[in-house]
């Protein structure tokens, strides 16, 4: 399996293992990091400050809220997968932020859209759910496997918006160079690639890489950390490099940018998640 097939896949199984992590700081050399705490909270989460359906313009999507406090905490989940991906960020940081999940068109509780989406559509409706619903920035943002590409985008767009991302083995604007190093070695076939994309389960065009690479540029220096799962990293040597040429590029626009090595599937599962938001928000200056 290649690696973008594997990023296009979101896992909603539980999983229970116990996680090494090992921190490559960008451009500082190796960080120590303590394993994180319990996933789970013995406390009740706060009751849903938000929990509908808004209508953002003729289409609707579904979002939920809990908590309060900035920066609020907005998770974008996978590809194909949902909003509950994103449930165990509630039992952790609602009770002194504001945790935001939603479903993209298509998928989940929300509104299926008018044909095959751009990233610019996606980060457009965003932009209108997070207004009509009247949730409040800036938003330090969590994104699963394929939600990382419309979070280079997002970011780029909204870059006074974002005051940091943490990033889950997430796809990024260069899985669309180790495609074309497949394609040109006669291992893929890209144009059923693409077709893959615009008419699977969540319509998007391959071309959405394209548009997270032009908005890498503008991403303004905030906290960026990748949490890279080791047991799923397949890609040859050749590839990785190319696929991490983008990593780099993304992490130089950060003075605080790294990568969190974790010894886990590419579903990972909430305690390095945690420990990373964690780190970042104390970098913010959270209490």
């Amino acid at each position: 399996m290649t690696h973008i097939q594997r990023l296009m896949l979101q896992s909603a199984r539980g999983l229970s293992l116990i996680v090494a992590l090992s921190v490559v700081a960008c451009q500082a050399g190796p960080t120590a990091m303590t394993p994180g705490a319990s996933a789970a909270s013995s406390t009740p989460p706060a009751l849903s400050a938000i929990a509908e359906t808004v209508d953002i313009g003729g289409q609707s999507l579904y979002i939920e809220c809990r908590g309060s406090g900035v920066p609020t905490i907005l998770f974008l989940h996978g590809y194909d997968g949902d909003r509950t991906h994103g449930y165990h960020l509630f039992d952790r940081y609602a009770d002194r932020h504001m945790v935001c999940v939603y479903d993209r068109a298509n998928m989940g509780l929300s509104d299926p859209a008018e044909g095959v989406q751009t990233g610019a559509d996606i980060v457009e409706d965003l932009k209108r759910l997070l207004e009509a619903a009247e949730v409040p920035g800036p938003y330090l943002l969590v994104a699963n496997s394929a939600g990382g590409v419309l979070a280079e985008i997002y970011a780029g767009d909204q870059p006074d918006a974002v005051v940091g991302m943490v990033l889950v083995d997430a796809s990024l604007h260069s899985d669309a160079d180790v495609d074309r190093y497949f394609a040109d070695k006669g291992e893929l076939d890209l144009e059923q690639l693409k077709t893959d994309f615009a008419t699977g389960p969540e319509p998007i065009l391959w071309t959405i890489h394209d548009e997270a690479r032009a908005a890498v540029e503008h991403i303004p220096d905030i906290p960026i950390t990748y949490l890279r799962a080791l047991q799923d990293s397949d890609l040859p040597p050749e590839a990785q490099g190319i696929w991490e040429a983008g990593l780099d590029e993304l992490l130089a626009r950060s003075s605080n940018g790294r990568v969190v090595d974790v010894d886990g599937p590419h579903a990972l599962p909430p305690p390095p998640v945690h420990e990373a938001i964690d780190q970042m928000l104390e970098l913010l200056g959270d209490p």
